[in-house]
C-alpha cells in the first residue's frame, strides 16, 4: 500500500514539471502566466460632461458618453499596463486585454484645449472593483502630444470618497488651477479617510503631484470637548484649503459630521508651502483649543492623523 502512494506521488511532480532538486525558475516564468496580445480592445474612452468620473447617470445617460481614445494615449495606457502586470506575480493565465479597467475623460478648465484621461489601473484583476491605481495622463488637443510622465495613485477603497472624486482650483495663488483628487483608504477596524492629492500642470503640459493632505477621517475620539455621546465622539476629522498665497496655502482642521465640509469645531490651522524640489511640506501648524484639555485633545489628534505624508 505504501508503495502505490510513493508511485502516484512521483507521476503527480513529473505531470506538473516540477522536479526535486531542480531549477525551476524557468518554467515559473511570469511569461507562463498571461497570455499577451498585440492589439486589447481599447479604443474608447468614456467622456464625462459634468466632469464627474467612475458614476452611473442612469436618469441623463449624455452626462457620460464613449469617445474615441486618441492613439498616444492608447499607447501609453497600454504601456503602463504591460509593464505593471510583467512585474506583479498573478495566477493564470490571464488575457492581456482583461487586465484594462475603465478609460475617463473630463475636460480641464482651460478652453477645451487640454483633456485629462483618468485610467484605473488594477492592482488585482480579480479585486479591481477595490484595489487598482489611478493613472492620470494629460493630452493636448491642439498638438496632439500627452505628458510626458503619467501621475499614478493608489485606491484600495474609492467608494468611500464624497464625490465629485476630481476637481480644480488654485491652491498656489498664482492663478492657475491645480488637478485635486480625491482617493481612499480602509484600515480595518482603526479608521478611514480620503487623500487628497494636489497635481499641478506645469509648462508642455507636464504633470507634477506636489504632495497630498489626510481628510475626512472618522474615527472614535474620546474627548468630552466633542461631546460626551459616542455618535458624537464617532465623526470626521476634515482639512479645507482656505486661504491661498503664492506657493502656499493654509487648511483650516475641524471637527464635522460632514467628510467635505468645515465642522463647528476649530481644532487648528495648517501651512502648507511648495519647496525647492517641487513637493509640497507642512510648514506650521497652529491649535485653536481655548483650555488646557482642548489644546491637549486637538494635540493628540495632529498627532494621530497629521496631514501630509
Amino acid at each position: 500500500m505504501n508503495r502505490k502512494i510513493v508511485i502516484i506521488g512521483i507521476v503527480v511532480l513529473a505531470s506538473s514539471g516540477v522536479m526535486l532538486g531542480a531549477d525551476n525558475s524557468t518554467n515559473n516564468s511570469q511569461e507562463s502566466y498571461h497570455v499577451w496580445t498585440p492589439e486589447p480592445e481599447l479604443a474608447t474612452a468614456i467622456a464625462c460632461e459634468d466632469n464627474d468620473f467612475g458614476c452611473e447617470h442612469p436618469d441623463d445617460p449624455n452626462k457620460h458618453k464613449e469617445v474615441p481614445l486618441p492613439a498616444s494615449v492608447r499607447t501609453a495606457i497600454c504601456k503602463i499596463t504591460k509593464k505593471t502586470f510583467e512585474d506583479e506575480w498573478y495566477e493564470g493565465p490571464t488575457k492581456y486585454a482583461e487586465l484594462f479597467g475603465p478609460v475617463y475623460r473630463v475636460i480641464v478648465p482651460d478652453g477645451n484645449s487640454l483633456h485629462l484621461y483618468i485610467y484605473q489601473l488594477k492592482s488585482i484583476p480579480w479585486l479591481s472593483s477595490r484595489y487598482y491605481r489611478i493613472v492620470l495622463i494629460l493630452y493636448d488637443v491642439r498638438n496632439e502630444t500627452i505628458s510626458s510622465t503619467p501621475v499614478l495613485v493608489s485606491t484600495d477603497s474609492q467608494s468611500y470618497c464624497s464625490r465629485p472624486w476630481i476637481r480644480f482650483q488654485d491652491v498656489l495663488g498664482d492663478s492657475k488651477e491645480e488637478i485635486l483628487l480625491l482617493t481612499g483608504e480602509h484600515n480595518g477596524s482603526d479608521y478611514n479617510c480620503m487623500h487628497q492629492h494636489i497635481i499641478q500642470i506645469e509648462s508642455g503640459i507636464n504633470l507634477n503631484e506636489l504632495g497630498e493632505i489626510k481628510t475626512g477621517i472618522t474615527d472614535y475620539f474620546p474627548f468630552s470637548v466633542f461631546g460626551n455621546t459616542f455618535k458624537e465622539q464617532h465623526q470626521y476629522i476634515v482639512r479645507i484649503i482656505s486661504k491661498v498665497d503664492k506657493n502656499h496655502f493654509t487648511a483650516i482642521v475641524s471637527y464635522s459630521k460632514n467628510k467635505q465640509m468645515q465642522g463647528e469645531i476649530i481644532l487648528g490651522s495648517e501651512v502648507y508651502e511648495v519647496q525647492e524640489n517641487k513637493k509640497l511640506s507642512r510648514t506650521n501648524v497652529e491649535m485653536k483649543g481655548v483650555t488646557e484639555d482642548e489644546i491637549k485633545a486637538c494635540n493628540e489628534i495632529l498627532f494621530r492623523y497629521p496631514g501630509y505624508f
